[in-house]
């Protein structure tokens, strides 16, 4: 294969950019004749500060993305994958080649002073964002008070640091990357990592997702090197399952597959909740086919009465 220059769409915050050149730097290794370059992209996610609901949801976050690859300014786009709606179709025209190595799925709590989550006071304020954290916050522990923050992390870490929130809770892959690029963001902060039993994750968590025009075969063959099957099933698995369940932007709904028994069998856990958490519906299933183990357990998520939760959300 032979590619004069590959140009990839990124967001322009800093933990985007620094993902996107995780991407720009094995496409270089791997095909060392092509020029290899990043094109930041504002989105109206990033500029907006108001209800991510208001905006029409995570859809906000790729459309300026997406339309750097349909109008040809660049090649391949390189979202999070849980930045991608699940309720609407594919944009026509683009594909999505696939994902790398999974990155950690965890939620981790960030603090200035080092307090664990379990030593947390009542009336104690966590900024968090997402109707997923705050359900299962609210049903670990009801006498916290959530605050909503938006916004890129570091943006978040900043008023952690001016002492306007006690806690904070990110995710843990979306932190370390951040960290990545400038070891000086969150610098003397203490990180207590949340387990999946404690807050399952977010659907999606810890995937990049590679997008390119459909026809755009070269691209496709070259960025299809980069891709790990096992993230590409566990993808599969957990985007079945939202959209079966047809979950919104203000959906609490959580889904984590695994790859298990030697690589050959996924293991999906799902489950919808209240939004004050005090109703968790949950369910997990074990099967060689993503599709199959996604819609499975959506359809037992419904059985059990996820439908009404998820309207009672909106």
């Amino acid at each position: 294969m032979t590619l004069e220059r590959i140009t990839i769409a990124s967001r322009p915050s800093t933990m985007a950019l620094f993902q996107a050149g995780q991407v720009r730097d094995r496409l270089a290794h791997w095909y060392p004749g092509t020029d290899v370059t990043i094109l930041p992209v504002s989105t109206e996610g990033d500029r907006w500060a108001g209800r991510l609901a208001d905006l029409g949801g995570k859809g906000a976050f790729i459309k300026g993305v997406e339309q750097a690859l349909l109008d040809g300014r660049a090649d391949l786009a390189v979202h999070c994958l849980k930045d991608m709606p699940g309720d609407t179709e594919p944009t026509d025209g683009l594909t999505v080649v696939g994902y790398p190595a999974r990155d950690a799925v965890n939620d981790v709590m960030v603090t200035a002073g080092g307090t664990r989550m379990h030593q947390l006071l009542p009336g104690a304020r966590v900024g968090t964002s997402g109707p997923r954290r705050v359900a299962q916050l609210a049903a670990y522990n009801p006498a916290l008070v959530t605050v909503p923050v938006r916004g890129n992390v570091d943006s978040r870490l900043r008023l952690l640091a001016e002492r306007d929130i006690d806690a904070l809770i990110v995710a843990r892959c979306g932190l370390v990357r951040l960290r990545s690029a400038d070891p000086r963001i969150g610098e003397g902060m203490v990180l207590e990592t949340i387990s999946t039993v404690r807050m399952l994750p977010a659907v999606g968590a810890g995937l990049l997702a590679l997008q390119t025009r459909t026809d755009d075969e070269a691209t496709i063959a070259a960025v299809s090197r980069l891709c790990d099957v096992h993230a590409g099933a566990e993808a599969d698995a957990e985007r079945t399952m939202l959209r079966a369940l047809a979950g919104h932007c203000l959906a609490p709904i959580a889904g984590h597959a695994d790859t298990v028994v030697q690589g050959k069998e996924l293991r999906l856990t799902g489950a919808v909740f209240s939004p004050d958490g005090k109703t968790r519906l949950e369910s997990t299933l074990q099967g060689p086919s993503p599709e199959a183990v996604g819609h499975g357990v959506a359809a037992d998520l419904l059985a059990q009465g996820a439908r009404r939760v998820l309207d009672d959300a909106r």
